[in-house]
């Protein structure tokens, strides 16, 4: 199993920096995968929207630390199926936003032959599948993390709970388990 901070080239979506920011923790997302990490123009902008309000002010601090590096934009050749994707995506009351960020995610870790994706999305997940990238998701990240010492297992369960949706302490320690056995830790 590749892991995230050993990877050359990981896309984040923005549910990422999102749930390690309201687990106020979010300083040892920006350690752990440094330099490695990447956002899409797309989620980049969802992120510095999010920083504006009360809820995710934490998410302030990747602005003044300069992380993570956004990419180019698609190029021309991407921009339709870009398009084409989004309309697809689309519901009637959806906004107009509405999927941009997993669907450049995947677009884009696909061109730049990214080593990871990180997103939770299921049209991302399935968008991810298709194109062949390798991804994990925000909890599968706090489990590497709580196995690797980058968090406490306080921490990392915060987070598991925040992105897998309350799944549990058990479900978390039957994950870390899994995760110390399969990568002989």
């Amino acid at each position: 199993m590749i892991r995230a901070a050993g990877a050359h080239l990981v896309i984040l979506d923005a549910t990422v920096p999102h749930r390690f920011c309201e687990a106020q923790i979010l300083p040892q997302l920006v350690k752990y995968l440094g330099e490695s990490a990447q956002v899409t123009p797309e989620v980049y902008g969802e992120l510095k929207r999010s920083a504006r309000g009360n809820r995710f002010a934490g998410l302030r601090l990747l602005e003044v630390v300069g992380w993570p590096k956004v990419t180019d934009v698609l190029p021309p050749q991407l921009r339709v199926e870009f398009e084409h994707l989004r309309r697809a995506a689309q519901q009637p009351d959806d906004p107009p936003t509405k999927h941009i960020g997993e669907i450049a995610t995947v677009l884009m870790a696909k061109h730049l032959n990214a080593d990871l994706i990180i997103l939770e999305d299921s049209l991302g997940k399935r968008l991810a599948q298709k194109k062949g990238l390798t991804r994990i998701s925000t909890a599968q990240l706090a489990v590497e993390m709580v196995v690797y010492d980058a968090l406490t297992e306080v921490e990392g369960l915060v987070v598991f709970n925040l992105a897998a949706t309350n799944a549990g302490a058990s479900v978390f320690q039957e994950r870390l388990k899994d995760r110390r056995l399969g990568d002989g830790v």
